[in-house]
């Protein structure tokens, strides 16, 4: 669907003229006049001529079309020029046609000189092609530039770390943290630096500010492996636990890229900024993606399913449903689908139709294993824990990389007084979530009542050390420990 542009090898020459002086600007009868060439000062270039050539956008949608053609005719015509270069641009960058974003971005920096946006569009797009030294003009650039942009300056200093280039790096974070103080990726980036002059000390009080102020969820690779490095076992199993649950993979928010998937024409590619987007909590900005991509695909079922899940986080249950039955309306087979719109008439109260659902769902999709897994959980709610057993060892079997069957099946063999069978399920939810919480506690319990001091004693051990385990857990299962052994 791209031009030759994707396969493009990027070169510093392309930003030649960029750090010199910007281009004046001539108002004509025509338009906008760019002046390119500072160094033949009688050539000026209309606005039309600084437009690339149109790439072939013949299997793209007819939207994607007319959008270009409209911020070409609206550059030709001198209304809103930067804004509509920018808006061209940015068609092209997101959606793949890089030779003719660079071109256009070129432009607008001599366009626009006091606008740090296309810089560090520009920086974005040479970085993701390895052109580093280029990027890291362009980003030096933007952070002299109000107003005080942060994700500019932290890619900035990482691309400075990349580049080998520590002490400049360390001033550029050290800068950032004065404009804004709980900066946590300027904290993590301060630590990197750290940990390279080997100030071991000095990184650990980094990497905790960077935690402090990303909420718990920036840095605990980083300091694990310090923690590894310097001897601290156990304390690095511990980040090693949380981030099986909290996730280390914070991203960098950027809206000035993030901006730019509205302007994407890639369904798939239009996913990828909604989940950015819900990630950072911004759930209206990812519907209105996922909406929007549903207009130039109606047929993708995959990202229906992730906006009737968006609906249902925002209470609008008859779009969820709507959107979960046209899934399975496009896709029979569609098991997520089916699951999720059981489980949606379940919420609601309608416990018949949820079952009606699942079972239907069973015989377009008998390869799903979360309808299996809803199925094993609806027949242990109503009691009938054989046929639960049975539901959550076909789950199981589909699908063996989650904790919360095997605690559930061991839940359903306790119902039988089959003790053995539930200890071996608890330790197969372990292997595959090391200090799952409601693991621990389960084999905890089941040795108390087995009254099996030894093997109690050791989980309640785990309990206490279990950096997910909750303080409440274990106060109240020392205190049945104790009833029942002292």
């Amino acid at each position: 669907m791209a031009s030759d542009g994707k396969d493009l090898v990027v070169s510093s020459k392309w930003l030649a003229g960029l750090t010199g002086v910007c281009a004046g600007l001539l108002i004509g009868g025509t338009g906008v006049q760019i002046l390119v060439d500072s160094k033949s000062p009688g050539i000026i270039v209309e606005a039309e001529e600084a437009l690339p050539d149109r790439p072939d956008l013949e299997d793209w949608p007819d939207a994607f079309l007319h959008s270009v053609e409209e911020a070409e005719t609206y550059i030709r015509d001198g209304q809103g020029v930067a804004f509509n270069m920018g808006q061209l641009a940015g068609l092209y960058h997101i959606n793949g046609y890089y030779t003719e974003a660079v071109q256009l971005y070129q432009s607008l920096i001599e366009i626009d000189p006091g606008n740090g946006l296309w810089r560090h569009r520009l920086a974005d797009l040479l970085a993701g092609f390895g052109d580093l030294a280029s990027a890291i003009s362009l980003w030096e650039q933007t952070i002299s530039l109000p107003p005080v942009y942060g994700p500019a300056w932290i890619r900035y200093g990482e691309a400075l770390i990349k580049a080998n280039r520590w002490e400049e790096a360390e001033v550029v974070f050290k800068d950032l943290l004065e404009r804004e103080p709980e900066n946590a990726f300027a904290w993590q980036g301060l630590a990197r630096v750290a940990i390279e002059n080997g100030a071991d000390s000095l990184a650990e009080v980094r990497l905790k500010n960077a935690l402090e102020f990303s909420g718990n969820r920036l840095g605990h690779n980083l300091l694990a492996s310090l923690h590894e490095r310097n001897g601290r076992i156990n304390e690095a199993a511990q980040l090693r636990d949380e981030i099986r649950v909290i996730s280390d993979a914070q991203f960098l928010d950027d809206p000035w890229i993030r901006d730019l998937y509205r302007l994407c024409f890639d369904p798939f590619q239009i996913a990828v900024g909604a989940g950015m987007a819900s990630y950072i909590g911004e759930e209206e900005e990812a519907i209105q993606l996922l909406e929007r991509s549903l207009q130039i695909d109606p047929g993708h079922v995959d990202n229906r399913y992730q906006l009737s899940l968006l609906y249902m986080s925002t209470n609008r249950i008859l779009d969820a449903r709507l959107q979960l039955e046209g899934c399975i309306e496009l896709k029979s087979d569609y098991g997520d689908g089916w699951a999720l719109l059981s489980n949606l008439y379940r919420a609601v109260g309608d416990d018949r139709g949820a079952d009606q659902i699942l079972a239907e769902g069973i015989r377009n999709s008998p390869a799903s294993p979360g309808l299996h897994l809803g199925q094993a959980r609806r027949y242990r709610v109503t009691g009938n824990f054989l046929e639960a057993i049975e539901s959550y060892r076909r789950a199981i079997a589909l699908h063996t990389e989650e904790p919360d069957p095997f605690i559930e099946l061991a839940l359903c063999y306790l119902e039988l007084f089959q003790e053995e069978k539930a200890i071996q399920s608890a330790n197969q939810a372990l292997e595959t979530d090391p200090g799952n919480p409601d693991a621990i506690s389960l084999l905890t319990r089941i040795y108390i009542n087995l009254n099996d001091r030894e093997n109690a004693a050791r989980w309640l051990k785990a309990m206490e050390t279990g950096a997910r385990v909750p303080p409440e857990y274990t106060r109240e299962m020392t205190r049945i420990y104790r009833e029942v052994f002292n």
